[in-house]
This record gives structure tokens, sequence and C-alpha cells, in this order.
């Protein structure tokens, strides 16, 4: 272990320490306090037990005088009441220790769902974040809560093995050197084996991944019905079963190998205590060591031996568990790069001069592929335009890059003049109404549902029921027992799973319900039949009457009303304006209309 990995682990042990603290500072208190006693309390047992076997051993006469059995009494419930206090410690010490576990839980739950939400979308383009969020998820939950119990461990042997060695060094200072230095080997042995471990688990993180996708394939909704059409249960089952086999045997090797130098690490200490119990009885025989003296010793010398273990373990464990909380502070180093700048200027309300695109060019972090180039075009205050084109040739790039979920790596985008960049990130964000084509379906009721559209309005408000008539949603909802309070989706019991359309209307009720200056359909009708894609159509143009409207489908008949509309090709703008010049120009629109209207004939 060189001095940066040192370094490393320090760093992340201290991290852990602070967070601990910052979780719950009283209960840590109360936890070391509890703990210094548990250390104590053996201490007095032993002695009281000690001066037990000396009266009785040196004294038997004494049974039968007066207040002999008085004094035996005595040390009989002394001892009992050391042995009392050491558990009532004990139970204490697990209440806290639960109360701990479940608030420092809390608080790294919450750090890591506040961190997810905060990064930016271009992570998610890259394995490797997908690696580093895993092992926070699997370790940085209950790490800390590891390293709260090995902190205390350790500070209640440390505690202990003092006094314990004070005892032993006054019968000499050779058996507790040599105790020590049997024990040695086994902390290496733990040591370099927490090390493996880490190495294996680090190695394993991808694979892991992959059998919680394999899992999913098998037991989720999401997949069972192709899963039964085409027969590929078997199939993935077997990638399973492979994948697991491996890990698997890799994790049986490492413990098949750690547990039979664990053992011979253990036979060593335990010779050590046999050897040093057959100098004590010399040392009896002779002389120089009363029975009591000789029982205390020895049972100090067990308990020594099990507290020094205990430290062992608890370093090897400390060390263990920093090297996988660095994952929970590897995870933090993914920080956003899309943030508010530091003197923000108001978003205008209402939007006069309108959006404009400048030279805007993009390509997806780690890829070579430009998908946006040099694009230019502007949308005027209370103009519709339409973004026409075939799969990938950038249309719902240009929607994430205007709700800065990316930003251009050429060229502005610019709101009434102003780089959209210079605007606080969130109130940017509140302003545009987008539905984008893979909508979420929350499991939740209709009304909450339509109301995630905009969280600042009340579950009672009006305007849920009046974004749902708009969107065709209120019809939804009366077929429904339980009309908007019924649960949507079969994850939770009594939930009623919908059709797209169904699904689909509610996720537009949610941009109706957003107070925006900007508003986006990313293919808005996928999922409608013809009748509920004119009425949405018209209700669509009605209300955005007066504000930037941004529609993309591929249903051209959905398109055909916007005021101006823009065909991209592989990046860049092929050609712009109404249906009926592009339809007079017989270009790429022409083609896509035409092929699509053949199909109606």
């Amino acid at each position: 272990m060189n001095k940066l990995k040192t370094k490393n682990i320090l760093h992340a042990l201290g991290k852990a320490i602070k967070l601990i603290w910052v979780s719950s500072p009283r209960l840590v208190v109360v936890h070391a306090l509890l703990n210094v006693l548990q250390g104590v309390f053996p201490l007095g047992s032993l002695y009281t037990v000690k001066l037990l076997v000396d009266l009785l051993s040196e004294n038997k006469a004494m049974l039968h005088t007066p207040g002999g059995w008085e004094k035996i009494l005595f040390l009989v419930l002394l001892t009992a009441l050391f042995m009392l206090l050491q558990q009532a410690c004990s139970s204490l010490a697990s209440v806290v220790s639960t109360r701990q576990s479940e608030q420092m839980l809390d608080t790294v739950t919450s750090i890591l769902h506040k961190h997810s939400i905060a990064v930016d979308l271009s992570y998610y383009e890259h394995a490797g974040y997908y690696d580093a969020l895993h092992r926070a998820q699997q370790e940085a939950a209950y790490r800390p809560l590891s390293i709260i119990n090995g902190l205390f461990t350790l500070l209640q042997s440390l505690v202990t093995i003092t006094a314990l060695t004070g005892l032993i060094v006054s019968v000499h200072w050779t058996i507790a050197l040599f105790l020590f230095l049997a024990l040695l080997p086994a902390f290496g042995v733990k040591m370099f084996f927490s090390r493996k471990n880490y190495g294996l688990q680090y190695k394993q993180t991808p694979d892991k991944r992959h059998l919680y996708y394999l899992n999913a394939l098998l037991t989720s909704e999401t997949f069972a019905k192709e899963l039964r059409l085409f027969s590929l249960g078997d199939n993935f089952v077997g990638r399973y079963r492979k994948l697991r086999a491996q890990q698997r045997q890799e994790n049986i090797e490492l413990t098949d190998r750690e547990a039979f130098y664990g053992f011979l690490g253990q036979f060593l200490v335990l010779v050590s205590l046999f050897l040093s119990l057959g100098f004590l009885l010399f040392r009896s025989f002779a002389g120089a060591l009363s029975i009591g003296s000789l029982v205390m010793i020895y049972q100090a010398m067990q308990r020594a031996q099990s507290s020094t273990q205990s430290i062992l373990n608890a370093l090897a464990s400390l060390y263990r568990d920093a090297l996988f909380f660095g994952h929970f502070d590897d995870f933090l180093k993914h920080t956003p790069l899309i943030v508010s700048p530091s003197e923000p200027k108001n978003f205008p309300v209402p939007i006069v001069q309108g959006i404009t695109f400048n030279h805007v060019s993009f390509r997806y972090p780690g890829t070579e592929r430009v998908v946006l180039k040099d694009f230019t075009a502007s949308i005027g205050p209370g103009e519709h335009v339409a973004l026409v084109g075939e799969n990938g040739c950038g249309k719902s790039t240009l929607v994430k890059l205007l709700c800065r979920l990316y930003e251009p790596d050429e060229g502005q985008i610019l709101i009434d003049g102003v780089d959209y960049r210079m605007f606080e990130l969130e109130d940017l964000r509140k302003r545009i109404g987008v539905i984008f084509q893979d909508y979420v379906r929350f499991q939740m009721s209709g009304r909450d549902n339509i109301r995630m559209g905009n969280i600042d309005v009340l579950s009672n408000d009006p305007k849920i029921e009046e974004a749902a008539r708009l969107s065709g949603a209120h019809e939804v909802f009366e077929r429904l027992e339980g009309g908007y309070e019924a649960i949507l989706g079969n994850l939770f019991d009594g939930g009623r799973e919908l059709s797209m359309g169904e699904w689909q209307k509610i996720a537009i009720a949610r941009a109706f319900l957003r107070d925006a200056s900007i508003m986006i359909l990313d293919e808005p009708t996928s999922s409608l039949d013809v009748e509920a894609e004119y009425e949405l159509v018209g209700q669509f143009n009605e209300l955005t009457r007066g504000k930037a409207a941004l529609i993309i489908s591929h249903r051209l008949s959905t398109v055909r009303m916007a005021a101006r509309i823009i065909v991209l090709a592989d990046g860049i703008i092929a050609e712009e304006g109404t249906h009926e010049t592009l339809i007079n120009q017989n270009g790429t629109y022409a083609r896509l209309y035409n092929m699509q209207s053949s199909l109606y004939q």
C-alpha cells in the first residue's frame, strides 16, 4: 500500500466520519460513552472474581466465621452488578446503533438522490457513470454504518486492552509482547484479503449491472410480451446463469483462500495463548502467583487476545470500508457542468423577440458524429414551427438543447437576444412546457400524474381538470372507477393499466398544465387515433396562441397546420417553408408527405 493509497483511504475515512457526525452528532456522543463503559466494566468483574477465588482458596476457614458468607455474597453480587451494567450498556448501544443506522441511511440516500437529479444528462451517455452510480448505491448506503460500528468497536476494545495490558504487564511484560506479535500475521491476512475483496468487487461491477439488466428482462412487465412471443426466456436464463457462475466461482476462490490463511493466523494465536498459560502455571507452582491472580491473568489474556483481535478486525474493516466508501466520493465527483450563472438575468415574460438558434452545432459526448451542423433558425413569439425529418436527423436533440439538458458545442441559443445560458437554470426550464416522445408513466393517481407538469399547482386546482379536457384525458378518467383519484399503472395494488394512447393524453395534459412561454411537443400524436389527433392539434393551436411553439412529428398531418416547417437532414436544414410551399418545391418534405398520404388511399 503506497503513500498515495494511504492518503486516499484516510481521505475517504475522514469524509465518512464527517458524514456520520453531521447525520446525528448527539447519537455519536452517546454511542461513544456507552462503548467506553462497555470497555471498562469487564475489568471490574475480572477483579472481583480474582478476589473471590483468593478468598476461597487462601482462607477456607472463613466460611465458618462470622461475616464470611457476607463477604462472599458481596463479591458475588458485585461481580453480577458489573456484568449487568455491561449488558445494559450493550443493549442501549444496540438501540442507539439502530437509530444511527436509520439516520445514516436517510442522510446518504438523500445525498445520492440530490446528486443524481443534479448531474448533467450527458453523464447518462457513459457506462462509467452507471458503474459509479451502481457502486455508490450498493456500498455508500451501508458502508458508513459499518464504519460507525468499526470505530466504536475500536474505541471499546482500545479501552479494554489498555487496562488489560496493565494487568498482564504487572505479571510479566513478555506475555503481552508475545501475544501481540502472534496477532500480527492474522492482521496481515485480514488487510491483504480486504484489499483483494475490494479489487474483485470493483472488477465485477460491470458484470453485476449486466446481471441486474438480465434479471429485469426476465422479471419486468416491460419485456414480458416479447420475451414470450419470441421464446427468449431460456436464452436470457442461460446468459444469466453463465455470468453468475463466473462471479460465483471468483467469490468462492477468494473466500477459500481467505479461510485457509485466516486459519493459519488463528493457529499462531492459539499456540501463543497456550504457551503463555504454561508460563503462568509454572509461575504459580513456583509460588509467584496466587490462584486468584492466575485465574484473573488467564482470563485477562483471553480477553486481551479477543480485544486485540477486535482491534485488528476493526482496523481491517475500516480499511475495507474506506476503500468502498471511496465509491461514494467518486460518484459525488460527477459534478454538473450545466449550471446557473453567478448573476442571472431575468427570463422575459412574455417573450417579445423570440428564440434564435445562431449557428448551433452539437455532438453527443464521447461520439464523433455531429448531430447538428451550423443550425440557424428562429421562432417568433406566437409562431408555431414544426420540425420534420427522418430518424436521427437531430430533431429531438434540438429540443434537448433548447431545454438546456445539453449545451451547444458551437453557436448560441438566444431568447429575446440574450444567450439562454445567462438565465437561471430552473427559471428557464420552468418557462418551457414539453412532452417528450419517451414520456414518463407515473405509477400514481391520475390527478398527480397531471400535476407533475407543475407541482406548484395544488391538487384540487381546477386547472388540472382543464388541462385534462384539453388533451382528451378527461374522458379517460370518466371511464375509470375513482376518476382522477384512480391509481394508474399496475405496479401497485388497485392500479389500472392504460393504453399507450391514454397514457399519451395524460402526458400531454402535463404539458398543458405548465405555465410556459415556450411549448414543445415531441411526437405528441404517435399513439393517438386520427380523430384524437385532429382535436389535439386544434386545442394545441388555441392553447399556445401568443406563445412560441415547436412541434416534432413523423405524422405530417400533424405539422401541416404549422406556420412554418423546417425539414432536417443529417443535422442541417434541408428545406423550410409552409406546407404549401414545401409541397410545391417537390423536395424531401413533399416526398415524405406523399408517401404517408398513399397509405390512406
